[in-house]
């Protein structure tokens, strides 16, 4: 085929593109809102910021233009996706907590062992002691840590910005 041919074959396509462009409202909503509104599960906490107001309540419900909002005392909150500023869910730092007590636990049992190590240790041969209570240590410290935190963490609740 030849550039002619192809430029040709170009034109109708070119000639619909103003069409397609004016053809969106400002009132549809933002294609990331829309994105955003589409992962939130239905009975998730979240909090929207449009027209500078903050309205905190659950998912009932989502569509492409509309987010509708369930309040704590059993109303319905509709919020039109192309008024809206920003859009937060909850969460718990589970997660963020069990990896900060993995770290913790980890490094201060991993320490606690070599202590322990080089403490009984009565003649200078005890290298090799030293690192396997320093291991053995950590790995529980790890273990601990982590679950210990992440207990810690589920109690914490945290906000991520889903929308912009």
């Amino acid at each position: 085929m030849t550039w002619p041919a192809l430029a040709l074959l170009a034109l109708p396509a070119l000639a619909l593109l103003p069409l397609t462009l004016s053809a969106q409202t400002p009132e549809t909503a933002p294609p990331g809102a829309a994105v955003a509104v589409a992962r939130l599960p239905v009975g998730a906490t979240v909090s929207a910021t449009a027209a500078a107001a903050r309205v905190t309540g659950r998912v009932r419900s989502a569509s492409r233009d509309t987010l509708v909002l369930a309040m704590r005392d059993g109303a319905e909150v509709r919020l039109a996706l192309a008024g809206v500023d920003t859009l937060w869910r909850a969460g718990r730092a589970t997660g963020r907590g069990a990896g900060i007590g993995a770290i913790a636990g980890g490094v201060v049992l991993a320490a606690l062992g070599v202590g322990l190590a080089q403490g009984l240790c009565d003649y200078g041969g005890c290298a090799d002691d030293t690192w396997k209570a320093a291991l053995a240590g950590g790995a529980l410290g790890v273990a601990g840590g982590a679950v210990l935190g992440a207990g810690l963490g589920s109690l914490a609740r945290t906000w991520r910005r889903v929308y912009p």
